[in-house]
């Protein structure tokens, strides 16, 4: 799944982001740089946010 953050700035200044093919709290890392910009308001997670992330590893069981 292609990884995409869209950010609006409203014309009050209200800056929102929606991030898409990144799955659980590795969302946040990836758009902690908007923090420098101002307080975080209000955060909303999308149902990705609960989706394990994939890491790599695996775990085999069995051959006992």
């Amino acid at each position: 799944m292609e990884k995409k953050i869209t950010v609006t700035i409203s014309s009050d200044g209200k800056i929102t982001t929606v991030v898409n093919g990144i799955a659980g709290p590795s969302c946040g890392a990836a758009t902690k740089f908007l923090e420098e910009l101002g307080a975080v308001v209000e955060d909303r997670h999308t149902d990705e946010f609960y989706v394990a992330e994939e890491t790599g590893t695996g775990l085999e069981v069995g051959g006992w």
